[in-house]
């Protein structure tokens, strides 16, 4: 997970576990689910889904780490994290060597490695 010297609690959007939101949410800052979203979920920084937090719908993001239950699809520009206690329905797009899956974590649906960023290699001479 991401860290800054310059962390605030301001930077960080919650969404409590009495909370139900419905509809498409974007957060800039990180973003921390222990409530229930229906609907879509963006991300130009960290997603995190808790234990006891529910998305349906799709995520698309990042860096997310799934703790709770997602009943849609994901999609990851950099890196997914299943939690032991994560339950993941729909389809995943992570890159290539970004994706962590625990011990007890579950999947429910197809996963679709993308082809890393190949870096330009010179040729050799």
């Amino acid at each position: 997970m991401s860290s800054s010297a310059n962390f605030n609690e301001k930077d960080v959007g919650f969404i409590g576990e009495d909370l139900i939101l419905e509809g498409t949410v974007h957060s800039r800052n990180k973003l921390v689910i222990h409530g229930t979203i229906k609907g879509e979920i963006s991300g130009d920084d960290e997603i995190t889904i808790g234990k006891s937090g529910k998305v349906v719908g799709s995520i698309s993001g990042g860096l997310v780490t799934v703790a709770g239950n997602v009943d849609g699809d994901v999609n990851i520009e950099d890196h997914l994290e299943i939690a032991p206690t994560g339950n993941v329905q729909g389809e995943i797009h992570v890159p290539a060597g970004k994706l962590i899956i625990h011990e007890g974590a579950e999947i429910s649906g197809q996963c679709h490695i993308l082809p890393s960023e190949k870096k330009d290699i010179p040729p050799k001479k």
